[in-house]
C-alpha cells in the first residue's frame, strides 16, 4: 500500500503543477483595460463642469482582478473600486477614477491605469487628458449636439459611457445614474431650455432599495458628488455607512426637473430642491415613453430676499409652450451659489436635445 500512496501522491502533484501552467497560460498577457471614452481625452470649451474629472471603463482578466489603480503625472497611485457595488459601478469590473480637478495641470495631462490579477500578472493603460482651452463662463450660449465632434466638448461624462445620436445625447447603458454634466461649474444665474425624449425603462429597478425605480433628471448648479461616509449633510447620509470609491454622495446640488417612472411606464414631473429636505408636489404634466418634450428651468438668487428662485415647466413639443411656470419655489437654504447643468437617466434611456442657456438678471426684490 505504501508505494501506491507514494504513487498517487506523485501523479496528484503532478496534475495540480500542469493546472497551474495550463492557468498561467490562458493569461499571458495581464489584464484588459478598456476606456469608455477613449485614450484621448480633452476638457472642452467651458472648463470643467465639476470638481472631479472621471476616467470610467471595465477591468477584465480570466482569473480575477486582484488590485486596480490610478495615477495622475507620476503622483501617488490611488485604489480603485471594482463593480459592481449596487450603484456608480454597475457592470463586472467597472471602474471610475474621480479625480480632483485641483490634481490637473494647463497642458498635457497623464493617467496611468494600473491593473493586477491573482497571478501577479500586471498590465497598463493610458489616457491622455488635455487641458489646454480658454474657458467660456459668458452666457448665453446655445449647446448644439450635431454640432459637436464628441461629447466632451461641451460636457463631461460622470457616470457613462453617453454618445451623440444625430441631435441628441444618450447614455448607452440601462443603469444606476447615467450623468452628463454640461457646461461651466462657474455658471450661477440662468435659464435652460432644452428637451427630451424617454425611450426606455429598466424594470429590474422596481422593488430594487437603491434605485427604487427608473427617473429622469435635469438639475442646475450640479458641482459634483460628495463623500457621505466622510460628513453628514442631509437626512440621507446618515443612512449610508462607510468610505465609497467612486463618491456616491449625489447632493448637495441645487434643484430643478425631476420625473419618477411607475411600472405602468408613465411618469409624472416635478421641481425639486435641495433633495431630500424639499420636494414639491407633481406637476400636472404626465410624461409617456416615446413622447418628446420640451422644459425650462430657471435658477436665480435673490439676495434681498434671501432665497434663490427655481421654477420649472414641461409640455409636448408639438404644442405651444405654457405662459406661467408649473411650479415655482423660493428656497432660503440654497447650499450651492453656481454649478452646471446635470442630465440624469437613471434606470433608463433617454434622448436629450440641444440646450440653449441664458443668463438671468439678480432681482433686488
Amino acid at each position: 500500500m505504501k508505494p501506491r500512496a507514494k504513487l498517487f501522491v506523485k501523479v496528484g502533484t503532478t496534475a495540480i503543477i500542469s493546472a497551474l501552467i495550463a492557468l498561467v497560460a490562458t493569461n499571458s498577457s495581464g489584464p484588459e483595460i478598456t476606456v469608455d471614452n477613449g485614450h484621448h481625452q480633452s476638457v472642452g470649451r467651458y472648463g470643467f463642469s465639476q470638481n472631479f474629472y472621471n476616467v470610467s471603463g471595465k477591468a477584465s482578466d480570466p482569473n480575477g482582478i486582484f488590485k486596480l489603480s490610478y495615477r495622475v503625472n507620476e503622483s501617488k497611485s490611488r485604489l480603485l473600486s471594482i463593480g459592481p457595488d449596487t450603484r456608480r459601478l454597475a457592470g463586472e469590473g467597472d471602474f471610475n477614477a474621480d479625480i480632483p480637478v485641483t490634481d490637473l495641470t494647463r497642458g498635457s495631462n497623464r493617467i496611468e491605469l494600473n491593473a493586477i490579477d491573482w497571478l501577479g500578472r500586471s498590465s497598463s493603460s493610458i489616457v491622455e487628458l488635455i487641458w489646454d482651452q480658454p474657458e467660456i463662463d459668458e452666457l448665453p450660449t446655445d449647446i448644439d449636439w450635431g454640432q459637436c465632434d464628441s461629447v466632451s466638448d461641451v460636457a463631461q461624462v460622470v457616470d457613462g459611457p453617453w454618445a451623440i445620436d444625430g441631435k441628441s445625447v444618450v447614455p448607452l447603458t440601462l443603469a444606476y445614474d447615467r450623468l452628463l454634466a454640461v457646461g461651466s461649474i462657474q455658471w450661477e444665474n440662468y435659464e435652460v431650455l432644452t428637451s427630451f425624449r424617454v425611450t426606455e425603462i429598466d424594470h429590474a429597478a422596481f422593488g430594487n432599495p437603491v434605485s427604487i425605480s427608473p427617473a429622469l433628471g435635469i438639475l442646475l448648479r450640479w458641482q459634483g458628488h460628495s463623500d457621505w461616509g466622510k460628513r453628514k449633510r442631509s437626512r440621507l447620509e446618515g443612512l449610508i455607512k462607510g468610505k465609497w470609491q467612486p463618491f456616491i454622495g449625489w447632493t448637495p446640488w441645487g434643484g430643478g426637473l425631476w420625473c419618477d417612472f411607475e411600472k405602468d411606464e408613465t411618469g409624472l414631473s416635478t421641481l425639486i430642491t435641495n433633495w431630500p429636505d424639499k420636494h414639491y408636489p407633481d406637476s400636472d404634466i404626465a410624461i409617456t415613453i416615446g413622447t418628446e418634450y420640451m422644459v425650462k428651468i430657471l435658477v436665480c438668487e435673490y439676495k434681498e430676499r434671501n432665497g434663490t428662485n427655481y421654477a420649472v415647466k414641461v409640455w409636448e413639443k408639438s404644442k405651444p409652450e405654457p405662459e406661467t411656470w408649473a411650479i415655482e419655489n423660493l428656497d432660503t437654504n440654497e447650499p450651492l451659489r453656481n454649478g452646471s447643468i446635470l442630465l440624469v437617466a437613471h434606470h433608463l434611456i433617454a434622448e436629450f436635445g440641444s440646450l440653449e442657456i441664458q443668463p438671468i438678471s439678480t432681482p433686488s426684490s
